[in-house]
């Protein structure tokens, strides 16, 4: 994010399990896709976002993809 220009948006747009309904039922599916497949189906990339502002998380199909974007914010 350092050559990331301040007020400039940034966006993950990811598939994962951290939420949903649907996560007691796909989560043996979910841990043997983590140990065979590459990616994380817990990975919470708004963690990191968050140390650059406000971050918004939105969810669809089923909660199962998201997108999560952060403004930079203005130098102080």
């Amino acid at each position: 994010m350092e050559r990331l220009r301040p007020s400039a948006r940034v966006a993950v747009l990811d598939m994962g399990l951290t939420q949903g309904g649907l996560h007691r039922l796909l989560a043996p599916i979910a841990r043997l896709l983590v140990k065979y497949a590459p990616g994380d189906a817990y990975s919470d990339p708004w963690s990191d976002l968050s140390s650059y502002g406000p971050v918004e998380t939105r969810r669809f199909l089923l909660g199962f993809f998201y997108v999560s974007s952060v403004v930079k914010a203005e130098r102080s």
